[in-house]
């Protein structure tokens, strides 16, 4: 594995013959402030019997939360907004890369997915699952 470093991004990457393949890219952020976090976090991949977990409904005080697998991945839609893809970084913690939020699932006592939480904008907003779409 080589390590390639521009101005602000770094990439990893493993070259094989006529192909490159991009394993992790991450922004270095040189200037900012101590306390900020990098705009992109590390993306854990998980199977899609993994990610069926945490399709379902989940009801906020504005609105409902549709978490949904689609082609490997999930999306998650609030009523009104497009669906946009969430990516993994921990079990049960998950981020958007278009917006500054993220999404951490509680679980029950005996595992199952029962709760998310919303972090955006300094809140902390809960929504309780109300279907399962599996």
């Amino acid at each position: 594995m080589a390590v390639k470093r521009g101005v602000h991004w770094w990439v990893h990457w493993k070259t094989t013959v006529l192909k490159i393949t991009l394993i992790q890219c991450h922004r270095r952020q040189f200037d900012s402030a101590p306390g900020t976090k990098a705009p992109f976090s590390a993306v854990l991949f998980l199977d899609a019997a993994a990610l069926g977990e945490y399709v379902g409904k989940y009801r906020f005080s504005f609105g409902i939360l549709d978490v949904a697998l689609k082609s490997g991945h999930l999306e998650a839609q609030l009523m009104g907004q497009p669906a946009v893809p969430i990516f993994a970084n921990a079990k049960d913690k998950f981020f958007y890369k278009i917006v500054d939020a993220q999404l951490d699932f509680e679980r029950d006592a005996g595992g199952k997915v029962i709760t998310v939480v919303l972090h955006q904008n300094g809140r902390d907003m809960r929504a309780s699952r109300i279907t399962t779409d599996r």
